[in-house]
């Protein structure tokens, strides 16, 4: 016996055909029965795969929240990039005028090195005729001369020293300015493993991070370089002023001389103060040669770094725009998977929906007058099938013999 089940979900339909092949076949016939659909199963525990998804769906928003807050800093980095680059405008700006200004510097200062040798000069005369007592006259003058340059060449110092300030106090304020977080790529990489485009981007994002931690770095190196040109600005205005009172009191002593018994021993006091003055001032001068040479080389060499901060800035503005599309990505990512908990409760159910037929009033498709069909629908049975029995052999009517045949027959002599 041979049963063959077809399984027909309720409000579905189907046509079922079947065939066989057979030989000297018997059997009790075909009975074909329909019963309700009935398929009692649970449904496993899905509570596992629904906290498995909620985990997901909240890694997935930690995720878009941490490049959320990375397209945030990406951004105030790039302000901060833009304020450096500013800033370091002009810084560059403020040492190529302290360069230009500093040959002023130079050549004011070797005007005035050479006044005091000059004067130094004649007061080392031991006899004065009356020419040389008249020109006496006039020192006191140019001490004064003297002095008001060494004072205007102050002056210009102090300009120098204030622009150069401010430039400095720019760039600190936008080096300053660049967020000082450090930032771990590899939960990133983890996170986007896989999405080539996205690991382009990241890899771009975190090699301009890499090149503004770098000035960073650099400016922290050489920041004390350049506060120590402004407290070098301070003390050689410092020593030019002691300079110019220095001549101011030689010309109001001379003053004070002339005409009287002790003009010579003035003299005598006054050029050994010049002399020391002079001594004092070459080396002044000298410092003052190689503090502007200093600057030449500084402002030549800064200019360079100027340009890569540059560089860097505009990366940055590129690596803001990428990280824009990586929080986006993010936000669309969380988006995506946010309710992914519920859809797959609500999944499983709709699915489980198919097999529930609680709610199903079943009734014959048969008859109407046939209402007990909770159990069975209906029982159709042929009739049985049996093999071909052989038939039974008459035996043939006896052969009419004529007289000789039977003649020969008696004889035994008939085939």
């Amino acid at each position: 016996n041979k049963v063959i089940s077809h399984t027909i979900l309720p409000g579905q339909g189907a046509e079922i055909e079947m065939s066989m092949r057979v030989c000297d076949c018997a059997f009790n016939g075909f009975e074909f029965a329909a019963l309700p659909f009935s398929f009692p199963f649970e449904l496993p525990d899905t509570d596992p795969l629904v906290d498995e998804m909620v985990s997901l769906s909240d890694a997935v928003a930690g995720l878009s929240d941490g490049l959320s807050q990375l397209a945030a800093g990406v951004a105030e980095l790039g302000q901060g990039a833009r304020d450096l680059t500013a800033g370091s405008e002009d810084y560059a700006d403020g040492l190529a005028a302290l360069d230009r200004n500093s040959a002023a510097l130079v050549q004011s200062s070797e005007q005035i090195q050479s006044a005091l040798q000059q004067i130094g000069s004649a007061l080392a005369v031991e006899d004065f005729a009356g020419d040389d007592l008249a020109a006496l006259a006039e020192l006191p003058g140019v001490l004064q001369q003297l002095a008001a340059g060494l004072d205007q060449l102050a002056a210009g110092m102090t300009e120098l020293q204030s622009g150069f300030t401010d430039a400095h106090t720019a760039l600190a304020s936008a080096i300053d300015a660049i967020p000082d977080t450090d930032i771990n790529p590899s939960e990133l990489y983890a996170a986007i493993y896989g999405q080539v485009q996205l690991e382009e981007q990241l890899g771009e994002l975190m090699r301009y991070y890499g090149a503004a931690k770098g000035v960073q770095g650099t400016y922290a190196a050489v920041e004390g370089a350049f506060s120590g040109v402004s407290y070098s600005l301070i003390e050689m205005r410092t020593s030019i002023q002691e300079i110019a009172d220095v001549m101011n009191s030689m010309a109001d002593e001379l003053l004070q001389s002339l005409g009287t018994i002790q003009i010579m021993e003035e003299l005598a006091a006054l050029s050994q103060g010049l002399t020391q003055l002079q001594t004092e001032y070459q080396r002044f001068h000298q410092g003052l040669a190689g503090y502007t040479d200093g600057v030449h080389d500084l402002a030549q060499g800064y200019r360079g770094i100027h340009s890569g901060i540059g560089s860097v800035s505009e990366g940055i503005d590129s690596m803001a725009g990428g990280a824009s599309d990586l929080a986006d990505g993010g936000r669309d990512l969380t988006a995506g998977v946010s309710d992914l908990p519920v859809r797959i409760e609500e999944g499983l159910t709709d699915l489980m929906g198919q097999y529930d037929v609680a709610a199903f009033v079943p009734r014959s498709f048969v008859s109407d007058k046939n209402t007990e069909v909770s159990a069975v629908q209906f029982v159709l049975r042929t009739d049985p099938v049996t093999a071909d029995s052989a038939p039974d052999m008459e035996p043939p009517p006896p052969e009419r013999l004529n007289f000789f045949q039977k003649l020969l027959k008696l004889f035994g002599l008939l085939n």
